[in-house]
């Protein structure tokens, strides 16, 4: 069995894929021109003196994968507060997708000054990013659960002359 922490990293991991497909569909139908994560990585490689060689394809390798361990971090941190949230799985899912791309987009992003306020950035894109961070709320929400729906194993109780007698007494009759 896994872990919580194995079990939010798992859900993370899994509900980043289809939000990554919300943000490649609004790139394929050109909705937006370059999806935030990987312009978020160059801006990461850039301040560190890497040089962000935008097309080359490690480095989409590294912008995908600085995506998925972003949404892995982030199941990690859901499924430690989940047991603290008494709401439903899909409703405290979305909120907390929106709490992510909240954090994220009015609050690290633009003070760390990878990445422009919404305010700041197209509007279609804004627009797209909370669609894409309610999918990921969503998914990650449904696959982590709720508290009541992960009860623990029956376990055997343990074993006393008493309960024998009386299980004893109830066959018996």
């Amino acid at each position: 069995m896994l872990s919580k922490l194995g079990r939010g990293a798992l859900a993370g991991l899994a509900a980043t894929i289809p939000m990554s497909g919300v943000v490649a569909l609004g790139y394929a139908t050109g909705l937006i021109a370059n999806p935030p994560p990987r312009g978020i990585t160059a801006n990461v490689k850039r301040r560190l003196g890497l040089g962000a060689h935008e097309r080359s394809p490690q480095f989409n390798l590294t912008w995908m994968a600085a995506h998925l361990g972003y949404g892995v971090g982030c199941g990690v941190v859901y499924a430690l507060v989940r047991p603290l949230l008494p709401t439903a799985a899909l409703p405290t899912g979305l909120l907390y997708g929106l709490l992510v791309w909240g954090s994220s987009y009015l609050g690290a992003l633009p003070a760390l000054d990878l990445y422009p306020p919404p305010q700041h950035d197209t509007p279609t894109r804004a627009k797209l990013m909370v669609v894409a961070h309610l999918v990921f709320g969503a998914v990650l929400g449904l696959l982590v659960g709720s508290p009541r729906q992960r009860r623990r194993p029956a376990t055997v109780k343990q074993w006393s002359p008493d309960r024998f007698e009386a299980s004893a007494r109830r066959m018996a009759s």
